[in-house]
């Protein structure tokens, strides 16, 4: 993955350019898939990959993966790729899906190319994304989990609200799959789940906020502390489940017996799946992360840690025009707040049910285990 996006801007506007005429005129093998994402192999992309082998689709089409790092080890006619060894297979496919980035060449007429990208668009868009600028038809089809949300993804990849399709988030299928629960080494009658919104990343260069932060949003590790206490009297669980791009260089991971901090490493060595874990919660907590609008399917309670909204807002900001109208759950500033959320989780309170669930129809128009299904018929690739 090439970071400089100066050099990234000029490699589109010149080199790819020339890989799109290309592109025009190689002949394209319909049974040919490429799945592409230009970080680890995850996500809608994984889901997807795992929906098609074990469907066995892959005995009728050949499966290429290609990422950053190792792909996942699969059965016969599936092949794994690096992203530049992606061009040439790009050439060749007849149906292209992504998920993190994408390959700058427009597609041709002989070939479906799908982003599916990584969630519902909540947060601002980054630098990258802000500079765009013109219409970029790069896709056949980019998936909106609604008519709401259809003209935010538009914008978010300069492309024609006609290029925008229908379709849920095909990670959140396997939330309405029955399987073994994880054993997550935290003791508690109910489980709560916090995903933080990282502020800054070395990786991807982003600086959100004004200031540094913390690990979490209003707690340092004394503080940690103290809240296990609380979690102690309430016989309840916190998971908290780092971002992947998090920064963790000022930290070192620490034990408790309701508290379990989890860098997406760890997450991946004690093989976690997020979407299977989510099933798992009682309630979620988050802050400006769009795993809300997937969350609220299962129709639980959410909290927003909002102690930074103001700086986060003149920042990064939102891509929707009202944020606030969207986030139906507590709104959690200081530490009180968070004590109200948790104690209304202990005690089966659930204030903010009927607005949740408003929302949620306005957000997530496909409310079943279908998406994959549904990016799969859009992307042309056929089940006989």
């Amino acid at each position: 993955m090439i970071r400089n996006r100066k050099i990234k801007k000029i490699l589109e506007i010149t080199l790819f350019q020339i890989f799109s005429w290309i592109n025009k005129i190689i002949p394209k093998e319909e049974k040919k898939v490429l799945l592409y994402c230009n970080m680890e192999f995850r996500d809608n992309i994984r889901y997807l990959c795992d929906y098609l082998i074990e469907k066995e689709y892959n005995k009728e089409y050949q499966i290429v993966l290609s990422a950053k790092g190792e792909c996942p080890s699969y059965s016969s006619n599936v092949k794994c790729i690096s992203n530049a060894k992606a061009i040439l297979c790009f050439f060749r496919a007849g149906h292209v899906i992504y998920s993190f980035g994408k390959l700058p060449i427009y597609p041709s007429k002989k070939q479906i190319v799908i982003q599916t990208w990584h969630g519902t668009p909540f947060k601002g868009f980054d630098e990258t994304m802000k500079k765009n600028g013109g219409k970029k038809d790069y896709y056949t089809y980019v998936l909106a989990s609604s008519e709401f949300i259809r003209p935010i993804v538009a914008k978010l990849f300069s492309c024609q609200e006609g290029s925008v399709a229908i379709c849920g988030q095909p990670r959140t299928d396997v939330m309405f799959e029955t399987r073994n629960q994880y054993h997550l080494g935290v003791k508690g009658h109910k489980i709560i789940l916090w995903t933080p919104t990282f502020r800054q990343s070395k990786v991807l260069g982003y600086n959100d906020t004004e200031g540094k932060g913390t690990l979490v949003p209003l707690f340092d590790i004394i503080q940690l502390t103290e809240l296990e206490q609380q979690l102690s009297d309430l016989d309840i669980a916190l998971i908290i489940k780092l971002h992947p791009s998090q920064d963790l260089d000022d930290y070192q991971d620490v034990k408790f017996k309701h508290i379990r901090l989890l860098t997406h490493d760890q997450f991946r060595k004690e093989n976690y799946d997020l979407y299977r874990l989510l099933p798992q919660t009682d309630a979620l907590i988050t802050d400006y992360s769009s795993i809300f609008f997937d969350y609220m399917l299962l129709n639980k309670p959410i909290a927003f840690t909002m102690n930074d909204y103001d700086d986060y807002s003149s920042h990064r900001g939102f891509a929707v025009d009202d944020p606030l109208s969207l986030m139906a759950g507590h709104k959690i500033k200081n530490y009180d707040d968070f004590i109200c959320f948790i104690k209304d989780v202990s005690y089966g309170n659930d204030p903010y049910r009927e607005q949740r669930q408003e929302i949620n129809r306005k957000i997530n128009f496909y409310q079943d285990a279908k998406n994959r299904e549904r990016a799969l018929e859009l992307a042309g690739i056929k089940h006989v």
